[in-house]
């Protein structure tokens, strides 16, 4: 079985910490983001605004009512919110990932050890099982050469 080295399973270990780390505190600034936009952005800046709402949207706007706009606008802030949820279950999804991906590797390592220990084990009876048979047949050679002696 292929086993990392000690130094190797150090640095994959340190990379899935700090990749967690770093995930959540995106996490946490895209919170912040999504909250400061809901309190203080009656407006959304081009931008931020999604793929979808295109510049000949933003004309046709701009001749509609100020109540079509803010609904408008207020429309397409739900749906940039709507995409920060999903973003959010999405990380929420990565982390049970990673999650049991560690599981699992420790799972592994733990099978790893124990199929050594077996292994040492099978080994260590063979060797003890060898060894009896050669007594019992060096004792059986000299009962026999007693006998016929």
């Amino acid at each position: 079985m292929d086993r990392l080295a000690p130094a190797a399973k150090k640095i994959a270990d340190k990379l899935a910490k700090d990749f967690q780390s770093v995930l959540k505190e995106f996490q946490k600034v895209q919170r912040l983001a999504a909250e400061r936009e809901t309190t203080y952005a009656p407006f959304v800046p081009n931008e931020v605004l999604p793929s979808s709402f295109d510049a000949h949207e933003l004309e046709i706007s701009s001749s509609r009512t100020p109540d079509q706009q803010a609904l408008l606008l207020e429309s397409k802030r739900l749906e940039i919110a709507l995409s920060d949820v999903q973003v959010h279950d999405q990380g929420a999804t990565i982390d049970d990932i990673n999650s049991n991906i560690e599981s699992s590797h420790a799972a592994t390592s733990e099978a790893d050890s124990q199929l050594v220990k077996a292994s040492n084990i099978q080994k260590s009876g063979s060797s003890l099982t060898c060894l009896l048979f050669l007594i019992f047949g060096i004792v059986l050679l000299i009962v026999i050469i007693v006998i016929f002696a």
